[in-house]
């Protein structure tokens, strides 16, 4: 998938439901605007941003 036009709007948390892992990671999330116009929101979690994003 192709972004552009990327910010960041937020950081959140997420908590993981496995009782036997129970880290909390954190997530950011994303706006861009594609081509048609349309507002979409990703989320990514920490690291993925970290190292995906340029």
């Amino acid at each position: 998938m192709k972004i552009k036009n990327m910010q960041k709007l937020t950081t959140g948390s997420i908590i993981s439901r496995n009782k036997n892992k129970p880290d909390r990671s954190q997530i950011w999330v994303f706006s861009t605007i594609e081509e048609n116009g349309q507002l979409l929101n990703i989320i990514f979690p920490s690291q993925e941003a970290k190292y995906g994003i340029s």
